[in-house]
Order: C-alpha cells, then sequence, then structure tokens
C-alpha cells in the first residue's frame, strides 16, 4: 500500500500536530541533493540536517510518479543532470505523488519508523525497537500512527518554498 504526503500528515495529525513541529531546521551540510531515478519516475532528496543539537541527521524523502522530459516547458523548469544530459522535471504534486521517507533521528526510528514500513513507505528496513532493560517506559506511538519527525518535516518545507513540491 502507498501512501502520499497528505496521507501522512492526516493521520499524525491526532498524535502531533505536524504545524507546530519546527519547520526551521537548517540543512547542515551542502545543499539539499536530488537524485533522479528517470526510468522509474522517481526522484529522492537527501539533506543533512541539524537543529539545537550538537548531532545532524540524514533525512530522506523520495516521491514516485514524477514526471520528467528531455525539454525545458511551462510544467518542468527544474534542469537536472542524468547521466551527462540535461533533463526537466517538477513541480511535484504531494497529492498524486506517493512518498518513502527516512530519517536517522531516534524520534523518527522508534516512533514512526514501523508504521510506515508497514504501509511501504519507509525506506530502508524497519529495526526493531527494543527498550532499555529495567525502562518503564511504554509505547512511543501506542496508536500506531503514520508520522514524521521535525527534520523531515523541515526538509519538505524547504522544498515547498522552493516550489519543487506543490500540493494541488
Amino acid at each position: 500500500m502507498a501512501v502520499t504526503l497528505p496521507q501522512i500528515v492526516s493521520d499524525m495529525a491526532p498524535f502531533r500536530d505536524p504545524h507546530k513541529l519546527d519547520s526551521k531546521i537548517p540543512v547542515y551540510t551542502g545543499p539539499v541533493r536530488e537524485t533522479p531515478f528517470v526510468g522509474t519516475k522517481v526522484m529522492l532528496f537527501r539533506a543533512e540536517m541539524k537543529g539545537k543539537s550538537a548531532v545532524s541527521y540524514l533525512t530522506y524523502v523520495q516521491f514516485n510518479n514524477v514526471s520528467f522530459t528531455d525539454e525545458k516547458d511551462a510544467t518542468h523548469k527544474f534542469p537536472i543532470d542524468v547521466e551527462g544530459k540535461t533533463k526537466w522535471w517538477g513541480p511535484i504534486n504531494i497529492n498524486d505523488s506517493t512518498i518513502r521517507i527516512y530519517d536517522s533521528c531516534p524520534d523518527f526510528r522508534f516512533r514512526f519508523s514501523k508504521e510506515l514500513y508497514d504501509v511501504g513507505a519507509l525506506i530502508g528496513n524497519w529495526k526493531r525497537y527494543t527498550p532499555v532493560p529495567g525502562s518503564t517506559r511504554g509505547p512511543v506511538n501506542p496508536q500506531e500512527r503514520l508520522g514524521i519527525c521535525k527534520h523531515t518535516w523541515s526538509l519538505l518545507n524547504l522544498l515547498k518554498k522552493q516550489g519543487k513540491i506543490v500540493e494541488k
């Protein structure tokens, strides 16, 4: 089962209001890297995000059903190099494009990765959470809601501000 970003945000809302997440976490090193997979109509965005802590986290967001063309036109305005040739893409409509996500932060891994894995929206494999011996802490997502962490939310807001993703 594939999901879209609005479906994830809608499912997450009763558990954690995404609009209260910090949407201004900066990209830590270099620009957001964009990797196209033209043959499968996939665009992968990768960024190293760093908030207030000294630790940085890798954030990946993959959109499926992305349209690429050989020529620039009104709906394909972003150039990208594909094996030495320029292709054009974007903006990606988040209502029509399914999404896959990964973030290396503990909040994402312990709170949302299993749920995203179950619906086919996790990039990579899910690793079972093992509680610290002696801990009385309960489940971190007892309602098993889909969701994203603040690093992913910040990257998505950056892509939206750049006009690379839109909601139509």
